[in-house]
């Protein structure tokens, strides 16, 4: 014969058990969210990072070819006679010819810097 304890018992989780397992599944993402977060913020600096070298080493090597600053991120991409945009500098007067002639580009590869960091391209 069944003893009263065992005549009552249901199948299934009682409540506490349930309370338990998602406390500890609670305390588990509490550990590891933080341990996420700083990784996916730790790439998303180095990306910008890269993103901003690239473009560093672009304007930088513009200038040496060409004695003057880019005055729009489209002259880092291509020729500036074979661009849609003018090609008037930021002080006023269009880029002589020497500047088109010395040109070396592209300075930038089209798909940097990174349109998710917030630098249009021109595209």
């Amino acid at each position: 014969m069944l003893s009263e304890g065992e005549r009552t018992r249901k199948p299934g989780f009682s409540f506490v058990e349930v309370v338990v397992t998602l406390l500890i599944i609670a305390i588990m993402v509490g550990f590891i969210t933080p341990v996420v977060t700083k990784r996916i913020r730790y790439a998303q600096a180095e990306a910008a990072a890269k993103t901003f070298d690239a473009l560093r080493v672009g304007i930088k090597n513009f200038k040496q070819h060409t004695t003057e600053y880019p005055s729009r991120i489209q002259q880092l991409l291509g020729r500036p006679d074979n661009l849609v945009i003018s090609t008037v500098r930021a002080c006023g007067g269009s880029m002589s010819a020497t500047v088109r002639a010395a040109w070396q580009g592209p300075y930038i590869n089209r798909d940097k810097p990174n349109p998710n960091l917030g630098f249009a391209t021109g595209e």
